[in-house]
């Protein structure tokens, strides 16, 4: 409504090109071509500043929500640095927690069952040669 009325004030008397865009004073007497109210030239002012201050208004909401929202997406900016944190210390925790659980490589089974039998092995081959180069045989 109010922008209506600001073209409606700011509009040119006529447009050649357009007709439909055409603002002509009425006088006194005169037959109006359409139903409605007239504004007197005080009223179409106070109008016309009322939307100017609506503009201003509207301005100002736009660059507050503006604000809010960069606010709102240096939080979540934050929060996602802190989310990535979080998992990487509890990634940590759990490293953590799986090696104190875990024998030293040195001490699991595998590895300790591998290493008797390679040097049992190993003592056992070195003992038939040894027994073998006493008797005289290759």
């Amino acid at each position: 409504m109010t922008l209506l009325l600001l073209l409606l004030v700011a509009m040119p008397e006529c447009d050649a090109q357009d007709p439909t865009r055409c603002a002509a004073p009425i006088n006194k007497g005169d037959v109006a071509p359409f139903d409605g109210q007239i504004l007197t030239p005080a009223l179409a002012i106070v109008l016309s500043q009322k939307a100017e201050r609506c503009e201003a208004t509207h301005k100002l909401e736009v660059d507050y929500a503006k604000r809010l929202s960069d606010n709102d997406l240096e939080l979540e900016r934050m929060r996602g640095a802190v989310d990535v944190e979080t998992h990487r210390l509890e990634a940590d925790a759990c490293k953590r927690h799986l090696e104190a659980a875990l024998p030293p490589w040195y001490a699991h089974p595998i590895f300790v069952a591998t290493v008797a039998s390679v040097l049992t092995s190993g003592a056992f081959t070195l003992a038939i040669i040894g027994a073998g180069k006493l008797r005289g045989t290759p």
